[in-house]
């Protein structure tokens, strides 16, 4: 399954399938986050660790069963089609646009290397304010800190940077399972010591935070943040996102984004993924009812043991189809004679191209509906009806996103960032006609 040399005739502006899938990428991720935004952190993986008719003091509601009927039949599709998947994506397309804006600061008689560190470093500030000022699931820290340590790695070969990705990704199960085990590990000791002397989670204690007003709401989130940006970077987020950076690089080499691998094999790739990882991720869904979704600690055969796991790697197995089918219809609608299926698609596009913009909106939108400084739901909707803010929130950044790039160039957020990182140098015009017929 090798890829070719060159690019030949593709343009890369012309079937551009790394804005599509970025903004396909951005739509997927929210679907997954409103669940963060909405309910307790445990109610992401166990969809019994809270429900609306929560009992407080126990796991189950109020009839003592397992969650079932809409809420569980919408738990089990957007855990098959969406958890973990559109974050692996997006994880890959970052680290294809490392080398991407790499290859633009040469191209520019820039040095990659001091752009790439500026762009990080503003990155990184981004992702602390988002952060401890609005939401602890912030991605743009982990995105920050594994972009300046894997940065080195850019020139490694391909087919050692996807040896590399795959080890690092594994390091992450290796060290979920040594903890589900209670195995003696040093460091990993010191890690869960450490995690577990801040920890301020709780159903009780994040419903009295986010129904609260901003500063109540601290009370939870910077605890979470912190333990996210230290001991949670160390023991999971550094090697899966590190692992997917890393695949991403060698992908971009590769020219797969690019188009230039023979239909056929994205086909292929696609036809076998996505159902693959769906059963390997149903199995988990399947594994976690038999034990009756036990978070017991000291044991491999709970939720947070090998309950995790068919996901973890079920949803990598998804993601490689995902963006194999993104890349198959971005060069399918670059025919001249699809002019019309071009335009269906940009509205995704204009979000990939404004994806730092539009992430960031999503948050404050979400902690609007959800926070006690706003409209106060945050533990009032089960998961089927959190779908009436997703798709509404979908349908406002799709129709936007695009209006907005008519008259600029770039999302706000996107040129701030691109402002300070060229604070030497004669930024660019906000505004660009030419970008406006896209």
């Amino acid at each position: 399954m090798s890829a070719p040399a060159s690019v030949g005739s593709l343009s890369w502006q012309r079937i551009d399938s790394l804005d599509l899938l970025r903004g396909v990428a951005i739509l997927g991720i929210f679907l997954m986050n409103t669940w963060t935004f909405a309910l307790p952190q445990d109610a992401y993986v166990n969809p019994n660790a809270y429900t609306t008719d929560w009992i407080p003091g126990t796991g189950f509601p109020a009839d003592h069963e397992l969650v079932h009927g809409a809420d569980f039949a919408t738990y089990v599709v957007i855990h098959l089609v969406a958890d973990m998947k559109f974050i692996t994506m997006f994880s890959m397309l970052f680290g294809a646009g490392i080398l991407l804006q790499g290859e633009r600061a040469s191209g520019r008689g820039l040095s990659s290397a001091r752009i790439h560190y500026r762009r990080m470093g503003v990155l990184l500030g981004f992702g602390l304010i988002h952060a401890y000022a609005l939401w602890y699931g912030d991605i743009l820290y982990t995105y920050a800190v594994c972009g300046m340590l894997l940065f080195p790695l850019r020139k490694v070969r391909p087919s050692l940077l996807l040896l590399l990705g795959l080890i690092m990704i594994g390091v992450a199960t290796f060290l979920n399972l040594a903890w589900a085990a209670d195995w003696s590990l040093g460091p990993l000791d010191v890690l869960q010591d450490f995690s577990s002397a801040f920890d301020h989670s709780g159903n009780d204690l994040e419903l009295i935070a986010y129904r609260g007003n901003w500063w109540q709401q601290m009370d939870h989130r910077y605890w979470a943040s912190f333990i996210s940006q230290t001991s949670g970077f160390l023991q999971w987020s550094l090697w899966r996102c590190g692992g997917c950076i890393l695949i991403g690089m060698a992908l971009h080499r590769l020219n797969f984004f690019r188009g230039a691998w023979r239909r056929t094999t994205y086909k292929t790739i696609a036809m076998l993924c996505i159902p693959l990882g769906w059963v390997i991720t149903g199995a988990g869904i399947a594994f976690n009812q038999a034990i009756r979704w036990d978070e017991t600690a000291d044991s491999l055969y709970t939720v947070w043991g090998l309950g995790v796991e068919f996901n973890y790697w079920g949803s990598l197995v998804t993601e490689l189809g995902y963006i194999s089918l993104g890349v198959l219809v971005a060069l399918w609608a670059a025919a001249p004679a699809r002019a019309f299926f071009r335009r269906c698609l940009w509205p995704v596009r204009a979000i990939g191209r404004t994806a730092l913009s539009n992430y960031i909106l999503q948050t404050i939108i979400a902690t609007t509906i959800f926070y006690g400084h706003g409209f106060g739901l945050y533990g009032s909707l089960t998961r089927f009806q959190l779908l009436y803010v997703v798709f509404p929130v979908w349908a406002l950044q799709l129709t936007v996103s695009p209006i907005y790039l008519r008259y600029f160039r770039q999302g706000p957020l996107e040129w701030l960032w691109h402002r300070i990182v060229y604070w030497d140098g004669e930024p660019p015009p906000l505004k660009d006609a030419a970008d406006a017929a896209a």
